[in-house]
C-alpha cells in the first residue's frame, strides 16, 4: 500500500510501503535529493575504461559490489616480463652450481634455502609429486593454531579483493580471544580523528575502505576493543625505505610501549613476506629483523580465482583434485603448510580460496555474518535501474561508507541483517538524488 501526503514548502514529496516477502518486513521512507557530483568515484565506474588500466578497473568494481568483473580486471593487470635468453648448457650449469651450493656445507643455511628455492623454480617437479600424501585443512583452525606462537601475524590482501578482508575480518573475534590486541592496517590514514568516537569509516578514513565489507572489518574491530594502527609512511620514498617506514610505524605503535598485546597486519600483497633482499626488502622482512624475533605471515592473494589462462598451477591442481567449500591450507606429507616456490622462503601458511558460488549475482560469502541474509530491493526503488543504492548505519553521518552498495538492477538483492538503516540513491552521473529510511524486520 502506498501513501502519499504533501508537506511544507521547504519539504519534499515522501513515500511510504510496507512491503512483505522471505519472511522479512520492509519500511521504506525516501525525500528527493538534488546534490551534483555528490559520488565522482560511481559516475567513474559507470563510464570504466575497460581496454586499460585494470588495476585501478579492479578496485573501483569491488568497491561498487561488482565483484565477478573486479576479478576479470584483475586478471588483465598489466604484469612485467623478463625474457632471458639461456642455452641448454647454461641452465645444466646454473642447476649444477646451484645444487652444489644447496649441498655444500660451508655456505649458510640462507644461502642454501635460496639455492633450493631457485632450483625448484628452474627444474620444478611435477604437480603430482608435489602435492602427493598433501591433505586439505580448515585454513581458519590452521592459522589459529599457529598464531598461539606468536605475538604479531601478518595476512596479506589484494587491493581488489572484499573476498581477502571478509576472511581476515572473520579472524578478528578468535584472534581477540588468543590475546590480539592490535589491528594495523596498511589503508588506514592519518586525517580521520573522529573514527573511533565514531565508530565507523568514512571517505576520508582510506580509499581502499570506501568498500563497504572493508569498512565494515574496521567497524566490528573498533567495536571488539582492538587498537586500529596507520602505519604507512609519510614520506615520499617507495620500495624498502618505504617498507622501513612502515616496520618502524608499526613497532613504535604496538610492541615498543605494549609487549602483552598482539598485533594482527593487514597489508597489500608481498608488504608481508619476511624474505628480502637487494634491491627491496618488504616491511615484513624489516620488521622481524627489529623486533628480533618470527613473525607468522599469511598468504591470500596468490592461490585465488582468475581465468582459467590466468590461474596459478598449484590452484589449479588443487581446484582440480581437491573439494572446498571454504578456504583452505594445503598440508604436505609431514602435515606442514605447502608454499609455492616463489613465496616458500617468506610464506608460512597460504590461503586457497575457493571458487565464488553466486545468487541474485552476489557472492556467498557475503552471507558469513550471523543475521545476515538476502533483502529484495523495494519495488518502489526497481524502476531506477542503474543507481547506486546504499544502505548506511541508521546514525551514519553525511559522508560514512554504507554498510552495504549495490546497484540496482534486475531482481537485485542486498545482504542485510534486521535493522533501521538510512539510504541513499546516486544516478550513474553521480549526483545524490534520494534519501531516506529502511526497516528491515
Amino acid at each position: 500500500m502506498i501513501h502519499i501526503r504533501q508537506l511544507g514548502i521547504k519539504y519534499f514529496l515522501l513515500l511510504f510501503t510496507v512491503l512483505f516477502q522471505s519472511c522479512n518486513s520492509y519500511y521504506l521512507k525516501t525525500a528527493p535529493a538534488n546534490i551534483k557530483k555528490y559520488d565522482l568515484l560511481f559516475s567513474q565506474y559507470c563510464n570504466i575504461d575497460t581496454a586499460s588500466n585494470h588495476e585501478f578497473n579492479a578496485v573501483l568494481s569491488n568497491i561498487y559490489g561488482d565483484y565477478k568483473h573486479a576479478v576479470l580486471f584483475a586478471g588483465k593487470k598489466n604484469k612485467s616480463s623478463l625474457s632471458i635468453a639461456i642455452n641448454t648448457a647454461q641452465l645444466d650449469s646454473i642447476k649444477a652450481n646451484l645444487e652444489f651450493i644447496s649441498k655444500d656445507s660451508g655456505f649458510s643455511l640462507e644461502d642454501k634455502l635460496k639455492a633450493s628455492q631457485m632450483l625448484s623454480l628452474l627444474s620444478p617437479p611435477s604437480l603430482d609429486h608435489v602435492f602427493n600424501s598433501s591433505k586439505a585443512a580448515d585454513a581458519r583452525s590452521v592459522i589459529l593454531e599457529q598464531s598461539k606462537n606468536f605475538h604479531f601475524l601478518l595476512i596479506n590482501e589484494a587491493h581488489y579483493s572484499s573476498q581477502n578482508r571478509a576472511f581476515t575480518h572473520s579472524l578478528l573475534k578468535p584472534l581477540w580471544e588468543q590475546g590480539y590486541r592490535y589491528l594495523a592496517l596498511e589503508d588506514l590514514g592519518y586525517d580521520d580523528l573522529e573514527l573511533i568516537a565514531r565508530g565507523s569509516p568514512n571517505i576520508h578514513t582510506g580509499y581502499y575502505l570506501k568498500d563497504p565489507v572493508f569498512s565494515a572489518l574496521v567497524r566490528d574491530a573498533l567495536k571488539m576493543g582492538y587498537q586500529l594502527v596507520p602505519y604507512e609512511t609519510k614520506g615520499s620514498e617507495g620500495g624498502t625505505i618505504r617498507d622501513r617506514d612502515q616496520a618502524l610505524n608499526i613497532y613504535k605503535s604496538t610492541l615498543q610501549k605494549d609487549t602483552v598485546g598482539k598485533v594482527i597486519i593487514h597489508a597489500g600483497y608481498s608488504h608481508i613476506s619476511k624474505e628480502g633482499g637487494d634491491p627491496y626488502i618488504p616491511m615484513g622482512a624489516q620488521l622481524k629483523a627489529l623486533i628480533r624475533q618470527d613473525i607468522l605471515t599469511v598468504d591470500q592473494v596468490t592461490m585465488v580465482e582468475l581465468s582459467d589462462d590466468k590461474l596459478h598451477s598449484y590452484y589449479k591442481h588443487v581446484k582440480n583434485n581437491f573439494t572446498f567449500s571454504d578456504p583452505i591450507v594445503v598440508l604436505d606429507s609431514n602435515s606442514k603448510p605447502l608454499i609455492d616456490p616463489v613465496n616458500s622462503q617468506g610464506i608460512d601458511i597460504q590461503i586457497y580460496h575457493p571458487p565464488t558460488i553466486y545468487k541474485y549475482n552476489r557472492p556467498l560469502w557475503l552471507l558469513n555474518k550471523e543475521n545476515y541474509s538476502f533483502i529484495k530491493v523495494p519495488n518502489e526503488l526497481q524502476k531506477y535501474k542503474g543507481y547506486l543504492l546504499q544502505v548506511l548505519r541508521k546514525e551514519a553521518e553525511y559522508n560514512e561508507i554504507p554498510i552495504d552498495q549495490i546497484v540496482i538492477g534486475n531482481d537485485t538483492r542486498l545482504v542485510l541483517s534486521p535493522s533501521d538503516y538510512k539510504i541513499r540513491l546516486i544516478s550513474r552521473e553521480g549526483n545524490l538524488e534520494a534519501t531516506g529510511l529502511l526497516t528491515i524486520r
